[in-house]
């Protein structure tokens, strides 16, 4: 069921920021499985069917940094979406210690590779690689430069499949692949990196977005 107005007003906030994608959780309540939740011994047997206490909601409040890339978030780069990623991040309350971050579709979509952007007619894994390596070395300095933030990092979500009757399925495909390219080697770069990135996670649900198809 859905909670109160004054319910939701009370939840804890877990900030979302990114690209415009973060609006598609914004203003959700997330339940946030804890320890307790998981392993007591209560009355049910299953502890997904329990109630989840109210310390276990947060209220998902997005931060958007309108066409934020991965690549944008390099140390060195020279454009407005960084600075104003970082101006975002100044913005949050000194108490914020985890936060959601969403980018990588926009340089997906856009093509990987630099001004040629050959990822519009090459799958060019080495350039995603790179970009992918790069993205987690700057997720991992973003969090000791703002006191050690933990940030979940979202995948990015699967192209839809839709009608092949327009003539866009070979691009859709294509940008498909690497978006499923881009979330394997974005698991792959932090399991080898736990040690430097022990503050920064993957969530790997993007299986859960995905249906089969015949």
């Amino acid at each position: 069921t859905a909670s109160s107005s004054a319910e939701t007003t009370t939840l804890k906030p877990l900030f979302v920021v990114g690209d415009s994608h973060v609006m598609s959780i914004a203003w959700q309540t997330i339940v946030v499985p804890s320890p307790t939740t998981t392993s007591s011994s209560s009355s049910s047997d299953d502890p997904q069917l329990r109630p989840p206490s109210s310390s276990s909601l947060r209220m998902a409040v997005p931060v958007v940094v309108t066409g934020i890339k991965a690549w944008h978030t390099r140390p060195k780069t020279r454009f407005f979406t960084h600075y104003n990623l970082h101006a975002s991040l100044q913005r949050l309350p000194s108490t914020c210690q985890t936060i959601l971050f969403s980018a990588g579709e926009i340089d997906c979509r856009e093509g990987i590779g630099g001004t040629q952007l050959e990822g519009y007619t090459e799958l060019c894994w080495d350039k995603l690689t790179n970009t992918v390596c790069e993205y987690v070395k700057a997720l991992v300095s973003l969090s000791k430069q703002y006191n050690h933030l933990q940030i979940l990092v979202l995948p990015v979500a699967p192209h839809a499949h839709r009608s092949g009757r327009n003539g866009k399925v070979r691009g859709r495909t294509m940008r498909r692949q690497t978006m499923q390219h881009w979330n394997q080697v974005m698991q792959e770069q932090l399991c080898q990196q736990q040690e430097q990135s022990h503050n920064v996670f993957f969530l790997n649900y993007v299986s859960n977005l995905q249906a089969s198809h015949t």
